[in-house]
């Protein structure tokens, strides 16, 4: 997985029309999958051209396009959450939720069932599900915003407003 990551993030970077990579991890494979997170991680920084969970995305493990294994990304947090250790916070909620759903219990490395993680480059050019070109933001709430519509009760996804 770690390849496959770097190998779309540092292709994307020497492409203009890269937004960045979206990312659904789910169970089951097609047709039977079952949406579990939805998100992104985006080219552009806030305060520079390259965003920081991309940027030296060979040697920076602990951003990784959003999936790091610092606190503040998504391993980082499940981890925390699962096994409790000492951080500068206590675990945050939605990763609470995330380890009682993938994991078989409380500081348990068991898998509730095999997890997969489909990740997808994106351009300006790129098309949403509705057909229509839309950016990386936009993609990422369309694909949302259908996942709740079926599946609701499982998606992790927290939802705002």
């Amino acid at each position: 997985m770690e390849q496959a990551i770097i190998d779309l993030v540092e292709g994307g970077l020497e492409d203009p029309a890269w937004e960045g990579l979206i990312y659904v991890m789910g169970w089951h494979d097609l047709p039977r999958f079952v949406p579990l997170f939805v998100g992104r991680t985006e080219r552009r920084g806030i305060r520079r051209q390259v965003s920081e969970n991309i940027r030296s995305i060979r040697t920076n493990t602990s951003a990784f396009a959003r999936w790091g294994d610092n606190i503040d990304y998504h391993i980082g947090d499940l981890s925390h959450a699962l096994f409790r250790f000492k951080a500068y916070r206590a675990p945050k909620r939605p990763y609470e939720r995330w380890a009682a759903t993938l994991f078989e219990s409380p500081g348990s490395t068991r898998l509730v069932q095999p997890v997969s993680l489909y990740v997808v480059p994106w351009y300006t050019y790129s098309k949403g599900p509705s057909g229509n070109v839309c950016s990386v933001q936009q993609v990422t709430q369309e694909l949302i915003g259908l996942a709740y519509t079926q599946f609701a009760g499982t998606l992790l996804n927290v939802r705002r407003g």
